[in-house]
């Protein structure tokens, strides 16, 4: 037996109590049955925001310059400023993530760029090339100029797109222990409050910023197919594929840039200066000729001796090297376009009558102002197989 002397007895166990003298647990069961309660009498509870999902924090964009909306200038080629809130992973934050596209973005093309797939290059006519940059030194919240490597068009709409790829730095804590990669999110308001709903951030929603160019002026000049050379000569095989302008206006330059190019019903590509960087497209003077070249073409070796001077255009494209979407062919016409509609178009099938192209020349029109027919066409006597840039050698019955 125990003893137990008196002033060492333990104190008798009391009960937890709520604040107002409520134990815990019956706070608890008065808690449920309310909740219960305003169920059943339809009451719309006012619960709290939902919080953000763990773990907390995500960056986001916190300015850019010029903002959204402002209107960018076309004479010279802009850089826009970003700024986020955290420090980004740096291979996230390159032009595979990152996209400057030409018109508006519409959900389901967001979507696709937001999970870059083998189509998606299908997909992208209107994209601009850029550079970026990071200007913010390591471990300091990302900030980065983004610039077109080209000129903008004017009168058109650009959008600026951070994909949900784009993610803050990822950081080892220890053993199986890291932070980061986690998507932009919408920066909080003047009040720390997150917006949107939990589900929408988790998913990932791309940012986007949205400018506008300065009005462009109205075009001048008259553009005409000239010449075609879809099977040129072998050293130059892969290469070489072109198509001549002819400016048949009698008093204003003509410029290509920002018109499409398309063989058939495949994808148009974008009309742009041959050369890279260039604030100002080449134009074509009136009777003057100009020549849209396959991207790669060795202006250096310059095989077909396209005269100095002569304004020069190819295509943007985000894959391949070719001048039109699968080549040109014997089969398919070739269409010069301005958005939606057709400015000229030639048809090889009307052009030779055995509706294939000539060996290593090119298929040249006689009278530059006459109709598109096959007695006004016919095969270059150049020896270099065509005469891009210069007055046509065809001679036509």
């Amino acid at each position: 037996m125990s003893l137990t002397r008196p002033g060492n007895r333990p104190a008798p166990k009391t009960p937890h109590h709520a604040p107002n003298g409520v134990s815990l647990r019956a706070a608890v069961r008065s808690g449920l049955l309310l909740f219960a309660l305003a169920i059943l009498a339809g009451c719309q509870l006012i619960l709290p925001p939902p919080e953000h999902p763990t773990p907390e924090n995500p960056p986001c964009l916190e300015s850019s310059t010029p903002q959204g909306g402002a209107t960018l200038t076309v004479t010279q080629i802009p850089t826009i400023k970003v700024k986020f809130s955290k420090e980004l992973e740096p291979k996230t934050t390159t032009t595979e993530f990152i996209y400057l596209v030409q018109g508006d973005v519409d959900y389901s093309f967001l979507r696709d760029l937001e999970t870059p797939s083998s189509i998606t290059s299908t997909r992208l006519p209107f994209l601009t090339p850029i550079t970026i940059k990071t200007v913010s030194a390591p471990g300091t919240p990302t900030e980065l100029e983004i610039t077109p490597i080209d000129s903008l068009r004017g009168s058109s709409t650009y959008t600026l797109v951070f994909t949900l790829n784009v993610r803050d730095k990822l950081q080892e804590l220890g053993e199986n222990k890291r932070t980061g990669s986690r998507p932009l999110n919408v920066c909080p308001d003047a009040n720390g409050n997150w917006p949107g709903e939990v589900e929408n951030y988790k998913r990932g929603e791309s940012q986007v910023i949205i400018f506008q160019t300065e009005p462009e002026p109205p075009r001048t000049g008259i553009p005409r197919i000239n010449e075609v050379m879809a099977s040129p000569p072998s050293a130059i095989s892969s290469k070489g594929e072109y198509v001549e302008i002819y400016n048949a206006d009698k008093s204003g330059d003509l410029d290509m840039c920002g018109l499409f190019i398309r063989n058939a019903e495949n994808t148009p590509r974008e009309i742009i200066a041959f050369a890279k960087g260039v604030t100002k497209c080449p134009t074509i003077k009136p009777g003057g000729y100009g020549v849209i070249m396959e991207p790669d073409y060795d202006m250096t070796a310059n095989v077909y001796k396209i005269p100095s001077g002569v304004p020069m255009y190819t295509t943007r494209s985000s894959s391949g090297s070719t001048l039109v979407s699968g080549g040109l062919s014997a089969t398919q016409s070739v269409t010069i376009s301005q958005g939606t509609e057709d400015v000229v178009s030639v048809s090889p099938i009307i052009v030779s009558a055995s509706g294939t192209w000539p060996s290593s020349v090119s298929l040249e029109k006689c009278d530059p102002n006459g109709a598109n027919q096959s007695s006004n066409w016919a095969e270059s006597t150049s020896t270099t197989g065509g005469t891009p840039g210069a007055a046509n050698s065809a001679k036509c019955p």
